[in-house]
């Protein structure tokens, strides 16, 4: 009743295939081991998306979708909004994204997010020449949902990028950003 976000003390962990017959988060085929779509009002979802998935969209429809994290562990991978309204929510375990050696990582958020708590995103770059791009082609939506700051740490070189977005809330980077960084 008062607009404020309460998350369980843990979360349930959740797998991305990408087998259904489209990409939708709410899609219950999309997950592994669910026989019914993912409750995503609460937030109490950490979500996974391997390297192995059969797709490397996951799609948001309208409204906001909250989750406590992610972790994306695939090479590329897009998070894209299935129609207009579309929010992606991430609570305080923030994004991690898993080890990347020697090459390059794109990362495209086409749906816009909201930074719902204080959190981190993280990169496991095991080497100077490890490189992730992050593209937000969506605005950051700072209200009415969006109320942390985001820290960005890890190793490697990171490269924020924009093609169509704003972020007005407080972002922290801990980290050298490639090629002058943001953008």
């Amino acid at each position: 009743g008062d607009g404020v976000l309460v998350y369980p003390a843990s979360a349930t962990t959740i797998t991305w295939t990408g087998a259904g017959a489209d990409t939708l988060v709410t899609n219950p085929d999309n997950w592994a081991v669910l026989s019914a779509a993912p409750n995503l009002a609460q937030g109490s979802i950490a979500a996974v998306f391997p390297p192995d998935a059969q797709s490397f969209t996951a799609t948001f429809p309208a409204g906001i979708s909250r989750f406590s994290g992610l972790t994306v562990n695939a090479t590329n991978f897009t998070f894209a909004a299935a129609e207009e309204g579309a929010i992606l929510g991430v609570g305080a375990d923030g994004i991690t994204y898993g080890h990347i050696a020697d090459a390059t990582r794109d990362v495209v958020f086409n749906v816009p997010v909201a930074p719902l708590d204080e959190q981190t995103w993280s990169a496991d770059l095991a080497s100077t020449e490890a490189l992730l791009r992050i593209a937000f082609n969506r605005p950051f939506v700072d209200d009415p949902f969006g109320r942390g700051t985001v820290t960005i740490t890890g190793g490697g070189k990171y490269t924020l990028y924009s093609t169509n977005s704003t972020y007005t809330g407080d972002m922290k980077i801990d980290k050298e950003l490639a090629g002058g960084g943001v953008y």
